[in-house]
């Protein structure tokens, strides 16, 4: 019987091949669907953060909503304006009435007190105002011209009887159209001119403001450290200072009083007033900072990533996902805070509950704290920057695109370094 043998005497085994793996990820593969997960965490993140910016608009609503209680039982905003009332009757007897006529000049100095109404969460702005008054007029028919309706009753003015013995100084507000403070003239007849005077106080919320009609000078000084004075025309001097202001506006406005209800325009562009309330509310602020949340994801993603590839360490989905969780939850804890105490302050805290956390939990992953720190200074310097974007409102695009710049530089020259370090 012949059997074969595969392995004659005097011969070695052939040494065994290597095995080849199969399906081997290259490691820029594995970079791309590194980015590509990194990429999709990113968008899903979206959500959350459409959630938070619902969440600041529905709280704001609130505030406002509060506010106009407030104002309601203190006093709203004002927008006053000085004018003599004459009596008129038509000889026919089609119209009778009272006339508002504005002044051919008129010289208004308000001082302002400004107060913080606390309710609840809530802070709202008010205001004590004591305001005196003076000028002149003559009194003249043919100013009746300005009116539209006796155009088109088209009467001449011999018609019209004005009633120059039961005259009254008013002061309107034009923001409900009713009177604030009157008083009575004394008689005068047609062609003479007469001087008035009068003072007054009121109490208003958010804005004081006056309508120039004539020749105006009106000086408003107060107390409120950060004045908005560009409610209609900007001041033709100021002086503001951390606790007090003062501007004063002064030219001359040929439009009449009832002229200012037919031009809205016109209106804006002859008021003086100040705005005590801040510019930019805190949920302004906060949805602001909102704005600028994907890009510390992305950027604080991309930093975990390139420790990740430094460290040679793979770093599971789900813990970008809980990192990402926990930047967005940054905005929550601002908006909470911020209801409670200074923007600043908030900011502050809920950035460093932010940061801490995330770190701890850098830490737990990398398994070193050297690494954490790291990435701690790296979410410090974003927030920073973050907040700087948020105060500069004038030069936030300026200071935003340097900023992203110098960002950008160095991620490309750090991704270089860590490439390279792979071979």
């Amino acid at each position: 019987m012949i059997t074969y043998n595969p392995n004659p005497a005097g011969q070695m085994p052939p040494a065994d091949k290597p095995m080849q793996p199969k399906n081997v990820i290259s490691p820029v593969m594995k970079v791309m669907i590194k980015v590509s997960i990194i990429a999709v965490i990113s968008l899903v993140l979206l959500i959350p953060l459409q959630m938070t910016k619902s969440l600041i608009r529905e709280r704001e609503t609130t505030s406002q909503d509060t506010k106009q209680t407030i104002s309601a039982e203190w006093g709203d905003s004002k927008v006053l304006s000085v004018a003599v009332c004459v009596p008129y009757t038509v000889r026919d007897g089609r119209e009778s009435g009272v006339l508002r006529l504005s002044p051919d000049a008129v010289t208004v100095k308000a001082s302002v007190r400004h107060h913080i109404l606390n309710i609840g969460r809530y802070d709202m702005p008010v205001y004590d105002v004591d305001i005196s008054l003076s000028g002149n007029m003559t009194a003249d028919k043919k100013r009746l011209k300005e009116y539209i309706r006796f155009d088109r009753l088209n009467l001449p003015l011999d018609d019209i009887k004005l009633d120059y013995s039961n005259m009254m100084l008013v002061v309107l507000d034009r923001s409900g159209d009713y009177v604030v403070y009157q008083k009575t003239l004394p008689e005068v007849t047609d062609g003479s001119t007469f001087d008035f005077d009068g003072t007054l106080s009121l109490k208003g919320s958010e804005a004081l403001s006056f309508v120039m009609a004539g020749r105006y000078d009106v000086e408003i000084d107060g107390d409120t450290p950060n004045p908005n004075l560009r409610l209609g025309r900007i001041p033709d001097t100021r002086n503001v200072t951390d606790s007090s202001f003062t501007a004063r506006w002064r030219g001359d406005n040929k439009l009449g009083l009832v002229s200012y209800m037919n031009a809205r325009q016109q209106y804006f562009e002859t008021l003086a007033g100040v705005e005590i309330m801040p510019s930019v509310s805190q949920y302004q602020m906060t949805m602001r900072t909102v704005k600028y949340a994907m890009l510390i994801i992305v950027l604080t993603f991309v930093a975990f990533m390139l420790v990740e590839l430094w460290r040679q360490k793979s770093v599971n989905p789900l813990q970008y996902v809980l990192i990402g969780l926990a930047l967005v939850l940054f905005y929550t804890l601002l908006l909470s805070f911020s209801e409670y105490m200074n923007f600043s302050y908030a900011y502050l805290i809920a950035a460093v509950m932010t940061g801490g956390l995330s770190t701890a939990y850098t830490a737990s992953v990398f398994r070193d704290w050297r690494t954490a720190v790291i990435l701690a200074l790296i979410l410090a310097s974003l927030y920073l920057y973050i907040y700087i974007l948020t105060q500069i409102e004038s030069y936030s695009l300026l200071a935003g695109s340097i900023g992203l710049f110098v960002i950008l530089a160095v991620v490309m020259f750090s991704s270089q370094k860590i490439f390279n370090k792979q071979g």
